[in-house]
Parts: structure tokens; sequence; C-alpha cells
């Protein structure tokens, strides 16, 4: 994770370290901050298709008992 933390920090801008760093975040339990992760991810690749953020966010928001949220993300990326 920590790579992933340094390559956001130099490159804040560029939406796949975002992408990277928050899948790695869900992973160690942080599922707000990978939250945060992705939907930055999102902002900066405003023209990218949000399915593999979407499963993660999905994952996260169900992991904090927000099951609307779970459900709208795991909606978007199925398509």
């Amino acid at each position: 994770m920590a790579p992933a933390r340094k390559a956001t920090a130099a490159r804040p801008r560029e939406s796949t370290y975002w992408n990277t760093l928050g899948p790695a975040l869900y992973r160690a339990g942080d599922w707000p901050d990978a939250i945060e992760a992705l939907r930055k991810s999102n902002e900066l690749d405003a023209k990218g298709t949000p399915g593999f953020n979407g499963y993660f966010l999905a994952m996260a928001h169900h992991r904090r008992g927000e099951t609307l949220p779970a459900w709208i993300w795991f909606d978007i990326a199925g398509r």
C-alpha cells in the first residue's frame, strides 16, 4: 500500500494511481479511505467506465453497512 500512497502523493492527478490505492485500502480494511480513493479515481477519469472501481465501492459500502450505496455501485459496475 505504501507505494500506491507515494504514487498518489507524487502525481495526485493520475487516476490509475488512485485506482490502485483504493483496492489496497479496501483489502487492508480501511473502507472509508478506500471509498475516498476510488471516488477520486472516478472523478479524475470521468470519461472512463467505473466498472472496476464500482465493485470495490460496492464492497466497501457494504462493509460499512451502507446497503443502498452498495447496491447502486454494484448495479453501475455491472453495466
